[in-house]
């Protein structure tokens, strides 16, 4: 509910509109972001980081996800179950899995 009311809004003649652009995801097109490494800027993260991955994301491979795991920062890593790219971070339980992490890395 609460996503719906900050993604949504109901205009003058009853329809609605999206307050965000639904076609953001054309930028991580595989010809536009594939093609660009971006694992240098991963392997030199120094802080504690911790990698969130919804389960059904079609922009964070779980293979990718995995190579992240093994390199660089070496995070901490949760997977969202039933949560696409990227998990919302709405629910009680996906808020405390972050606060429990902040927490124990500070």
């Amino acid at each position: 509910r609460l996503l719906t009311e900050h993604s949504i809004r109901r205009q003058e003649d009853g329809s609605y509109r999206m307050l965000c652009d639904p076609g953001i995801a054309r930028a991580f097109r595989p010809a536009l972001f594939y093609n660009v490494s971006m694992w240098r800027h991963w392997d030199a993260i120094e802080a504690p980081v911790l990698l969130i991955r919804g389960a059904h994301s079609d922009l964070l491979p779980q293979s990718t996800a995995e190579t992240m795991r093994k390199r660089g920062p070496r995070p901490d890593f949760a997977e969202i179950a039933g949560a696409g790219h990227a998990p919302a971070l709405l629910d009680r339980q996906q808020i405390d899995l972050v606060v429990n992490w902040i927490d124990e890395a500070s």
